[in-house]
């Protein structure tokens, strides 16, 4: 799109609400491959809609402030890169640990979200 970030992919009309669609791989500087198992996600941020290419969706769940731990220090900018801890699911002797969860307002980006928002998107 024309004066856009490059991670700002395009707009979709979803039951009427104009959805502008992010990929932060894109905004992370990570590879952005699309496949059968790349998908977008909406979620409604700051009283907005927004949709976020992810590379693949396996589970929805629902987590306890328990199951979540304390971010790690990556390179000395901890909470500062949008991560707000590593999750840990146990059931029965089965004990998993999920990746990095992200608070996805900050991974958006509140100012460019604005500006996004903006542009009349």
């Amino acid at each position: 799109m024309v004066g856009a970030p490059a991670h700002v992919l395009g707009v979709v009309n979803l039951r009427g609400i104009i959805v502008p669609v992010l990929d932060l791989r894109v905004k992370f500087n990570c590879p952005a491959n699309f496949n059968a198992s790349t998908v977008v996600v909406v979620l409604r941020l700051a009283n907005r809609t927004v949709g976020v290419v992810v590379d693949a969706v396996s589970d929805v769940l629902r987590l306890e402030a328990a199951q979540i731990s304390p971010p790690p220090n990556l390179c000395g900018s901890a909470g500062s890169s949008g991560v707000v801890g590593i999750a840990t699911l146990e059931a029965g002797d089965v004990r998993r640990m999920l990746l990095l969860l992200l608070d996805a307002e900050q991974a958006v980006g509140g100012t460019e979200f604005d500006s996004v928002g903006a542009a009349g998107w």
